[in-house]
């Protein structure tokens, strides 16, 4: 994807990849030291989306 953003009062352009991480809220504090870590940026872009509601049998499936 292309990034756009102002950096010190200039207009730059970048190719980023978008990744998502699904996960459980039992994990999520460990997936997201994991990517504060990892990632190469000093802030990296984290959003948490909570769904409003999600199935059951995926619920199940992700939590294993």
């Amino acid at each position: 994807m292309k990034s756009y953003y102002m950096r010190e009062d200039k207009l730059v352009q970048k190719e980023e990849k978008l990744l998502l991480i699904k996960t459980t809220e039992v994990k999520k504090n460990k997936a997201l030291a994991m990517l504060k870590k990892q990632h190469p940026y000093d802030v990296p872009e984290i959003m948490i989306l909570q769904p409003d509601e999600v199935d059951e049998s995926y619920l199940a499936w992700l939590g294993k």
